[in-house]
């Protein structure tokens, strides 16, 4: 197991990488109260994912007896996986005390990608002060009810009896506190955004709370682009300067453009952020960006279209780094179709990052 802290905007943050083939099971337990069975309770294919988390933070209000948990992170398949598996999901179960007994409730899931990293966020408040949160591959029918078919467990252990914010414990899928039945499970075919604001359990009969989206939705309708570079020139310590202009195919229309940079790397593209363009014609801009260390091309777009099998950027303009006979770095023209940018995008702001600039790529 590896652990690295992160810096985060919320509160205090930690971050953990594991590989779990989506087989692993919980022990079974004395149930609190058993859920209903279902002849196909999930009706998803089956691989296996790695699962990491980037950002998490929780706190409680003790007045109320609530918890706000704002949970951030990534799948991708395992490194040995032989053959892609589209449509794989998974989806966070919540387990808390009701009496002296657990009980657990399980969200909608979400899909993933075969190709790549799938980033996802759940935000939301839920009852309690004692929660466990277990990521799950799919459902176990036993004659007793349904359980869980956890990937990854944790918990949160706060600093005092009175303390508003906690810290993330690692905890085994096989602990008896989220070895329970479901009181609630998603409806067969039943499927969640990546990311959502208000998108927890709150309750085991009702619906899931109405979620509000997430900054950058999984597509955005392409428009008529006309994109042009002028000029292209590389700084001493790897940032690239374009200098070009975007117009519209309907004038008059260039501020209902969605401009965004993409950069890609081996597990997929990262969104920076949308343009702010306010001409009402020809926008002509002046900006400049640098990659990351683990990203090797970036990509200009103007929207995404969705697949079964991930979010795909529509390119304008395409660059990719490379060091020349001395040495220094610099970028080069790739074609929109290339490899290294043909990969599933991931558009969530997973609130570390944020995104790029506004006055840069």
């Amino acid at each position: 197991m590896l652990f690295r802290l992160v810096a985060g905007l919320l509160g205090p943050l930690c971050a953990f990488v594991i590989g779990v083939p989506a087989s692993a099971q919980p022990a079974a337990a004395s149930p609190a109260r058993p859920a209903a069975s279902a002849a196909n309770p999930w009706p998803y294919p089956k691989a296996c994912l790695e699962t990491e988390l980037l950002a998490f933070q929780q706190r409680r209000d003790l007045d109320e007896q609530t918890q706000y948990v704002d949970i951030a992170g990534a799948s991708r398949p395992c490194a040995n996986n032989k053959t892609a598996q589209p449509g794989v999901r998974v989806a966070l179960s919540q387990y808390g005390l009701a009496g002296t007994s657990f009980v657990g409730w399980m969200g909608d899931p979400w899909r993933t990608n075969s190709i790549g990293q799938t980033k996802f966020r759940r935000v939301g408040t839920m009852p309690g002060d004692d929660t466990r949160l277990c990521f799950d591959t799919g459902l176990i029918v036993r004659p007793d009810g349904v359980y869980g078919e956890h990937s990854r467990c944790f918990r949160v252990e706060w600093f005092d009896a009175k303390a508003m914010f906690g810290y993330l414990k690692d905890l085994d899928v096989n602990d008896k506190s989220v070895a329970v039945p479901l009181q609630r499970v998603p409806r067969p075919g039943a499927s969640a955004p990546t990311g959502c604001w208000n998108c927890l359990v709150t309750s085991a009969t009702g619906p899931v709370p109405v979620p509000d989206p997430i900054p950058f939705p999984a597509t955005v309708v392409p428009k008529c682009t006309r994109l042009k570079i002028d000029d292209m020139v590389t700084d001493k310590i790897g940032r690239v300067q374009l200098t070009g202009s975007i117009r519209s195919c309907a004038p008059g229309h260039t501020a209902e453009l969605y401009i965004a940079s993409v950069y890609y790397g081996p597990a997929g593209g990262r969104l920076g952020e949308q343009w702010k363009i306010t001409e009402p014609d020809l926008y002509k801009f002046v900006r400049s960006t640098a990659v990351r260390d683990d990203e090797n091309a970036f990509c200009l777009t103007s929207g995404r279209f969705q697949t079964f099998d991930g979010s795909y950027a529509v390119h304008l303009a395409c660059f990719a780094t490379q060091t020349d006979a001395e040495g220094r770095p610099g970028y080069v023209r790739i074609s929109t179709d290339d490899p290294r940018v043909r990969k599933p995008v991931d558009p969530l702001d997973d609130g570390i990052h944020g995104g790029t600039c506004v006055t840069c790529l």
